[in-house]
């Protein structure tokens, strides 16, 4: 029955493109626009503003953005802006109170009467390590410490807007303002690899697996089969050069020796140079003239050797002239 149908489908062209075009658009909702949703919703949840802290009666307002993520350095840029809120809040925003403020490493006083000005500053991650690309992980800490006065003043209590906008990572953060100690203040950011990254990275694994694994059997066949190698010899060598580009393909890939390099890359490198100088070397080992080449210089030969035998005789039958006369 079905041998019917495939049958009937192949005589009638209108009708086999339009069902052609059928599992294209098919195939284009059921994975494309999924893919795209999930890229989407993971983009709009990092720029979605999380908060943190109390935002009722006498605080500081903090707004906490993330500008950029570097796996390489394990660097983490923080961008902080403050509006003071109640009876911290004067004219025009000012402090009606002078407030120490530290960061990591540094710290401020921001004096009575001034307006607290926006402050940018790097942080290293305490955890990661971008080796083990794509699926690597990260832990920082994003210090934000209040005091009344200075560093032995009471706390100020913060509420806290906290958006992480970076691209091709996912990023969960806890908010942690611990009155009773003064270290541990401010927002734990734990991030990785989005889900559309490793779902890439992973297809490019599995692509060097396919295509060095193909370029194998195909060395196999040359050498057990006895397969033509004449229009083989190149496909090899072009992906020595064609696999390097398609591993920098990977979205933020860093340099050669994370862990999808362990995974695909060097095997399919390895497997691949085998492969080519094997079937380049059965080439080289196998070669034998064209049978019409053989025969011309055959040919030639015997002519070569003609011309020999004729010379020697008009020589021979010149000297016997001379003799004679």
């Amino acid at each position: 029955m079905l041998l019917k149908i495939w049958n009937y489908i192949r005589k009638k062209r209108i009708l086999r493109r339009t069902l052609l075009l059928s599992l294209l658009l098919l195939f284009w909702i059921i994975l494309v626009l999924p893919l795209y949703r999930v890229y989407r919703d993971e983009g709009d949840l990092g720029e979605k503003p999380q908060r943190y802290g109390t935002f009722q009666g006498d605080f500081i307002q903090v707004n906490i953005t993330v500008n950029e993520f570097e796996p390489t350095t394990k660097s983490v840029t923080v961008r902080y802006t403050f509006m003071p809120m109640g009876k911290y809040a004067g004219e025009e925003n000012t402090l009606t109170t002078p407030i120490y403020a530290s960061f990591l490493h540094t710290a401020q006083t921001f004096q009575e009467n001034s307006i607290m000005n926006s402050q940018e500053l790097t942080i290293s991650a305490v955890q990661g390590n971008v080796r083990d690309y794509p699926f690597d992980r990260y832990l920082a800490y994003i210090p934000i410490r209040l005091r009344e006065e200075d560093r032995s003043g009471p706390v100020v209590p913060v509420g806290i807007f906290y958006t992480d906008p970076i691209k091709g990572f996912l990023t969960r953060s806890d908010f942690d303002y611990n009155t009773k100690d003064f270290n541990r203040q401010g927002v734990e950011l734990r991030t990785r690899r989005t889900n559309t990254v490793i779902s890439f990275s992973v297809f490019i694994m599995i692509l060097f697996w396919a295509v060095s694994l193909t370029l194998f059997a195909i060395f196999i066949q040359v050498v057990i089969k006895g397969r033509d190698p004449t229009f083989l010899i190149s496909i090899g060598f072009t992906l020595m050069f064609a696999f390097p580009a398609l591993r920098n393909s990977q979205p933020d890939a860093p340099p050669i020796g994370c862990v999808s390099d362990v995974l695909a890359f060097f095997w399919a490198m390895g497997i691949n140079a085998v492969s080519a100088s094997g079937i380049l070397m059965y080439f080289v080992m196998t070669w034998k003239k064209p049978k019409e080449e053989e025969n011309k210089e055959k040919d030639d030969d015997k002519k070569e050797e003609m011309k020999d035998e004729k010379s020697t005789e008009d020589e021979t039958s010149s000297l016997n002239k001379t003799e004679n006369k």
